[in-house]
């Protein structure tokens, strides 16, 4: 029987709507990401949820490179390069899911990305926050 962690190829991390534009869309990168090693070889795209006042995910790329951006206190920190990002219908946060919002890097599936509407959809399945 597979693990529900092992359909996993997506990691979200949040962003400022500034960062989102420059660094994610214009840079085509984002740096200073915390990644378990074990699941470093399963990322395929980086999503971006943009914190308020848009509060929703509008952004994905596929995983051109990750790169270790630092290491202090035995933590490493990586960079991503992605190809292509690009803007997604949102996936937003609603009240009932201000709990999910990525206060540090959350992983999940591209499948349930593509397929979401809230936070409840791409989340729920790997956290312990709802019954």
């Amino acid at each position: 029987m597979r693990n529900k962690s092992d359909s996993i190829d997506t990691v979200v991390c949040s962003a400022s709507i500034e960062n989102a534009k420059k660094v994610f869309l214009e840079e085509k990168r984002w740096y200073s990401i915390r990644i378990s090693s074990r699941m470093l070889h399963k990322l395929k795209y980086l999503a971006i949820y943009e914190n308020r006042p848009v509060s929703a995910i509008r952004y994905i790329g596929k995983i051109k490179e990750v790169k270790l951006h630092d290491v202090s206190n035995n933590i490493k920190k990586y960079e991503i390069l992605v190809d292509k990002p690009r803007r997604i219908k949102p996936i937003k946060m609603t009240e009932e899911t201000s709990k999910l919002v990525p206060q540090s890097p959350r992983y999940t599936m591209k499948k349930l990305i593509d397929n979401g509407e809230t936070l409840y959809d791409l989340f729920v399945m790997f956290c312990s926050i709802f019954p």
